[in-house]
């Protein structure tokens, strides 16, 4: 009797032992799985997004340069583009200055009348249009137009006769500057304005 109960007694002994290993072993557990979740946790915060973040109402880093897609409705349905009719016009010509109201002075230039002769067959000129040039002149405190008219002829002789028609022109003098109405006298004003007076 005394070796089965001393078995038994092992026996209890060794059950409670067990049960409390068991109970070690459930304790540690829960530790390690505690440990396990810290460390995650400790990873997301320093790897992963800010807690502060998950707030689905905030903006996330790379929304900030992309806040309008972000935050813009959806269309649901598209606007109907509208027809816009542009009337038609004509392109207006663009005029020059307006001289009209300053006084003109005419200088006309012809040839005197023993020069009036053709240099092919001596026959007498016949005059054929009028070469008009204008410029403006500058008169201190007075403006106006000066308008010169050359006379161009040209012998109606010679183109009966099927020669190569003659033409002459009485002298006159040449523009300044070609194809422009500036005269010696409006230059040399703009000049002594700008940079004698100092006018801008």
């Amino acid at each position: 009797m005394d070796s089965v109960d001393k078995l038994q007694e092992e026996n209890r002994k060794l059950n409670s032992r067990i049960t409390d290993l068991e109970a070690e072993i459930s304790s540690l557990k829960k530790l390690n799985d505690w440990y396990i979740e810290q460390f995650k946790l400790r990873q997301k915060e320093k790897f992963g997004r800010s807690s502060e973040k998950d707030n689905d109402d905030q903006l996330s880093f790379f929304d900030i340069f992309n806040e309008t897609e972000t935050l813009k409705e959806p269309i649901v349905v598209e606007p109907k583009e509208d027809e816009i009719l542009v009337s038609s016009y004509k392109k207006k010509k663009k005029r020059g200055v307006n001289f009209s109201d300053l006084p003109v002075e005419t200088v006309e230039y012809k040839l005197e009348d023993e020069e009036k002769v053709c240099d092919n067959c001596a026959s007498p000129l016949t005059e054929m249009k009028k070469e008009v040039r204008k410029e403006l002149v500058i008169i201190p405190a007075q403006v106006k137009v000066l308008e010169h008219v050359t006379h161009v002829y040209s012998c109606r002789a010679c183109d009966k006769e099927g020669i190569s028609g003659f033409i002459k022109s009485a002298d006159s003098p040449k523009a300044l500057i070609p194809k422009s109405m500036v005269s010696p006298s409006l230059l040399s004003h703009l000049q002594c304005e700008k940079y004698v007076m100092a006018t801008p």
